[in-house]
């Protein structure tokens, strides 16, 4: 019989963190400069496609793996939408991910791990009489989410959500749920849901400041919220303004310098996006254009999908490096785009 796999978050938890040690270097004050991967959308199980989710996910996934051709890709950050009917097909997408980026390996250090946050396709909805009445992440969180990162930092006031711990990198990366609501639209049902992760992140990470001011915050979140040019356009597409605002005010407004990169997705008529905000100073990330296949683009989007657009897979990777002893995006190259 074969053995009982671990989540997909606890495995990449337990590869992360040797992987943070192969990146702390012994015997020196910093560690060595590493890249993250952002990616999202893969919606495995959408119809109508001329090539199929899963083989576009596994494609990306092996570009990915050949431009770590310096093995400084600490992690890839997955940011929801793994299927695009709620749990149905999400153990393909985990075979795929263990298959290709796990399977082919034997030494831990020369792995990727991939950490998947939640997207509006990845919760079962709760229908009576045709009516959405809540969401359910039951089957996400027993194939999914790590109990370890529920409580990655003990002594402080945790928040609710996952959080990836890496401390001798001065790091923490925050999923973040904002896939309560279809389409970034939050229904009655998701009153003070988010409003009390938002808290919670908050009072975590002014507690974590008040420990040390060189770790540094990564938030991911799958649907963006209105900030500059990841966030202008289809306001259905977007944290609408109740919760845009929540986001900056308790988040944004409070922590801004200790964060160093926010990455979103969701959005698929729009291109790959970095926008520096002059005012928090840090870049905002769209992965977006994923998954699009000829259902979304063909259809939904088009015209707005530029042919350049319209039909790849694409992912970002920042660079991030120390910079008089505290972690930032590499001023000089910040990103790269990987495409299919």
């Amino acid at each position: 019989m074969a053995a009982t796999r671990p989540k997909l978050n606890s495995e990449a938890y337990r590869i992360v963190k040797v992987k943070e040690d192969a990146f702390t270097k012994s015997g020196t004050v910093l560690p060595s400069n590493f890249s993250i991967v952002y990616m999202g959308d893969t919606h495995i199980g959408m119809s109508g496609c001329s090539q199929s989710p899963e083989s576009k996910y596994e494609q990306l996934l092996k570009k990915i793996i050949s431009s770590n051709t310096n093995g400084d890709i600490l992690c890839i950050v997955h940011g929801g939408d793994a299927t695009d009917h709620g749990i149905d097909n999400l153990q393909i997408f985990i075979d795929k991910t263990w298959k290709t980026l796990y399977d082919p390996y034997t030494n831990d250090k020369d792995k990727i791990p991939l950490f998947l946050n939640t997207g509006n396709h990845d919760f079962k909805l709760i229908k009576v009489n045709g009516q959405v009445t809540n969401y359910d992440l039951t089957a996400f969180n027993n194939l999914v989410a790590a109990d370890e990162l529920f409580k990655s930092d003990p002594s402080a006031p945790h928040p609710d959500v996952q959080v990836v711990p890496l401390n001798k990198l001065y790091l923490r990366i925050v999923l973040l749920n904002t896939g309560y609501g279809n389409r970034g639209s939050f229904g009655s049902v998701d009153i003070g849901k988010f409003e009390k992760e938002i808290k919670e992140i908050d009072k975590w990470m002014t507690y974590l400041q008040g420990v040390s001011n060189k770790i540094r915050f990564i938030v991911d979140m799958h649907i963006p919220p209105q900030i500059g040019t990841i966030g202008n356009g289809n306001p259905s597409h977007v944290l609408n303004n109740q919760y845009s605002t929540l986001f900056s005010k308790d988040i944004l407004d409070k922590h801004y310098r200790s964060m160093i990169t926010v990455s979103s997705h969701h959005r698929h008529c729009k291109p790959p996006t970095r926008y520096y905000d002059p005012h928090y100073k840090f870049d905002f990330f769209l992965t977006a254009a994923g998954g699009n296949c000829d259902t979304v683009c063909g259809g939904k989007c088009n015209p707005k999908c530029s042919s350049q657009y319209k039909y790849p897979y694409h992912a970002i990777r920042v660079n991030y490096n120390y910079v008089k002893n505290i972690l930032a995006v590499d001023p000089i190259h910040p990103y790269d785009i990987i495409s299919l």
